[in-house]
């Protein structure tokens, strides 16, 4: 019985993850963030992701230190961040691309979101490019987000679980 009541956490987990982050893609390509204001809607998608990753994270790190299964916490924690990260940034490129001549081959929504995952892996195929200054910048940021961002969600996950063995180790002692 209790491993079937952690495969229906285990489960729940998932779901949650999965539904954040249909959320988010669903919100990316249902938004217009065409014509005039655009750039606005684009950067009201980005303070929300941003805004609603503060509490996500209070919240998740508060998991892996109480709950039952702090590895499928951690692990959908930092599946959280990235799927935030990627659509916010996605946005912006988007915008950048189509209302601007800023990025060269970004056309389409799904372009946008192609050419993030390809900054976030470094995989980087030449593809599309950033021209202009401000792309350029964004670009830069982006790299540097990626890197402190998730370097800190790792470091902080990894925390929570040494915490979380600390714990589990103090009450129920060393495994031989």
């Amino acid at each position: 019985m209790a491993t079937l009541a952690r495969v229906a956490v285990r489960s729940s987990r998932l779901y949650e993850v999965a539904g954040v982050s249909l959320v988010a893609l669903g919100a990316y390509y249902v938004m217009p963030m065409n014509g005039r204001w655009a750039g606005l809607l684009a950067g009201v998608l980005v303070a929300v992701f941003a805004i609603g990753l503060i509490p996500l994270t209070f919240r998740r790190v508060r998991r892996i230190l109480v709950g039952e299964q702090p590895v499928s916490e951690a692990m959908g924690a930092i599946a959280t961040v990235v799927s935030l990260l990627v659509v916010a940034f996605a946005s912006v490129y988007y915008v950048l691309g189509t209302e601007t001549d800023q990025m060269n081959g970004i056309h389409t929504k799904t372009d946008s979101l192609y050419f993030t995952v390809t900054m976030l892996t470094t995989v980087g195929f030449g593809d599309i490019t950033a021209e202009g200054q401000g792309a350029r910048a964004l670009a830069t940021a982006n790299m540097l987000t990626n890197l402190i961002v998730l370097a800190f969600s790792i470091r902080l996950v990894s925390w929570a679980l040494q915490q979380r063995s600390a714990d589990v180790t103090a009450r129920h002692g060393p495994k031989i």
